[in-house]
């Protein structure tokens, strides 16, 4: 009697054909993802022999889903994994032993071995930013620049981010967050060829204040050293520096003085009271110029910070000896508060804008 014994084939587009008779046949490699394996046996085998109990295929330890299917002569199975093996995989194709031709048995159990082609490596060619510059400000939320990695399937698509100058802004992920006055420059590279790169120009600034966002005495002060610097009167042109000095002592019934300097002025004080330079007509306006603009002042900083005690006005005032701080000298007029009670913290109440002129040494309040 003939025994029963199979070939293998390995077929892509065309059959070609192989046979071996050993439990277990050479190795392959580089087998297509889409392989369907051909089985030929030398007689016809029996139908309810063939399943995937005795024609499988495993990766590991772990069985691949399969179709099989017999010839109608049933000298063939054909063996397709579906879905497709993947890429860089070793699998093995086990045909049982058991399987009968008319109830005899195959004889041994033979297994074939291959490893699928490699995974083709599709290069990254370039990379897009959804900016190439951009302006930021201290305090900003943070800034999410998108990348646009080239091609879409590239195998690789993974980037490494980089600020150039990480005291000025951080970047974590294409997210950037400011933190200094200054530029620096993000970069995104492919972590697969650093050669291939974006980057965008970042300006940090420091925080633009205004009205409706200051929160603090620093950005009170900040905001008039911006927009109250100067003002244009009959008499000549003031020019300001703005500052103030916060209370610790309960001494005092304020919690901020604010004080406005006159230094670089034409003009001052005195000049309102005694220069004969100017007419009545100029002097006046002057003053009244001059009380509109604190008033302003007074108006921002209490809108600003309503649950504080504040002082401010025009104020110049230092050492004729500073070196020994010695000699110290100062001139107030158009003081205003906003609160009652001048004696002491604990007693004075906010109130409501009133000028403070008995500590002034010029009483321009009317």
């Amino acid at each position: 009697m003939k025994r029963l014994f199979w070939l293998l084939s390995l077929i892509l587009i065309l059959l070609c054909n192989q046979s071996a008779t050993a439990k277990e046949w050479p190795a392959k490699t580089n087998v297509p993802l889409n392989k369907v394996w051909t089985i030929t046996f030398n007689q016809a085998v029996d139908r309810g022999a063939i399943s995937d109990l005795s024609v499988y295929i495993m990766n590991v330890d772990k069985y691949i889903s399969t179709k099989l299917a017999v010839s109608t002569d049933r000298k063939t199975v054909t063996v397709d994994a579906e879905p497709d093996y993947l890429p860089g995989q070793t699998y093995t194709l086990f045909i049982h032993k058991y399987i009968t031709s008319n109830g005899k048995q195959l004889g041994d159990t033979s297994q074939l071995t291959f490893t699928t082609v490699a995974p083709s490596i599709i290069p990254v060619t370039s990379i897009l930013l959804s900016q190439t510059a951009i302006n930021l400000a201290i305090g900003d939320s943070p800034y999410t620049l998108v990348a646009t990695v080239s091609p879409e399937n590239a195998t690789n698509k993974s980037l490494i981010w980089n600020s150039s100058n990480q005291m000025i802004a951080t970047v974590n992920n294409g997210i950037i967050t400011p933190l200094k006055e200054g530029t620096t420059n993000i970069t995104a590279s492919s972590s697969s060829n650093n050669s291939i790169f974006a980057s965008c120009n970042v300006t940090v600034k420091a925080k633009e204040i205004t009205v409706s966002n200051i929160t603090s005495i620093g950005d009170l002060v900040k905001y008039l050293n911006l927009n109250f610097t100067k003002l244009e009167t009959p008499m000549g042109t003031w020019r300001f520096t703005h500052s103030y000095i916060e209370n610790t002592y309960s001494f005092f019934p304020y919690n901020y003085w604010l004080q406005t300097d006159y230094l670089w002025s034409d003009i001052g004080p005195y000049d309102i009271k005694y220069s004969i330079k100017y007419s009545d007509t100029q002097k006046e306006e002057t003053k009244k110029l001059l009380r509109e603009y604190q008033q302003n002042i007074a108006s921002i900083a209490i809108k600003a910070l309503p649950d504080k005690k504040i002082q401010g006005g025009y104020y110049h005032g230092g050492y004729k000896y500073p070196s020994i701080h010695a000699g110290y000298y100062s001139t107030r007029f158009l003081t205003w508060k906003n609160y009652t009670g001048k004696e002491d913290y604990n007693t004075s109440i906010i109130s409501i804008f009133q000028w403070d002129s008995y500590i002034d040494d010029y009483d321009f309040t009317i």
